[in-house]
């Protein structure tokens, strides 16, 4: 009886190896279709990229026309947060005076 177990041990082993062998196809198969949608997902962003640093808000018309504060054009940051408002330098030694 010991040699029939050992055989029916060694036929279940193939019968897996063989399985394994088989799907190795499909696996590589599958994970190259997702490395291909990866590049294509990659290079569609690569295409529609948007424009860094300050832009104009919507709408942005002449000076005051958005009521932002100082009277000019809304502008907000390439993060999408509304730039804070121009300030005029003081400089301490002329007490202010322009």
């Amino acid at each position: 009886m010991r040699g029939q177990s050992t055989l029916e041990y060694a036929v279940f082993v193939a019968v897996v190896a063989a399985a394994l062998v088989a799907m190795q196809v499909y696996v590589r198969r599958a994970i190259q279709a997702n490395l291909k949608m990866l590049e294509g997902q990659i290079n569609a962003e690569a295409v529609v990229r948007l424009p860094s640093g300050p832009q104009p808000l919507p709408g942005a018309g002449p000076a005051g026309a958005t009521g932002a504060p100082g009277g000019g054009p809304g502008v907000v940051s390439s993060a999408g947060v509304p730039a804070p408002p121009t300030v005029p330098s003081v400089n301490p030694t002329d007490g202010g005076n322009r």
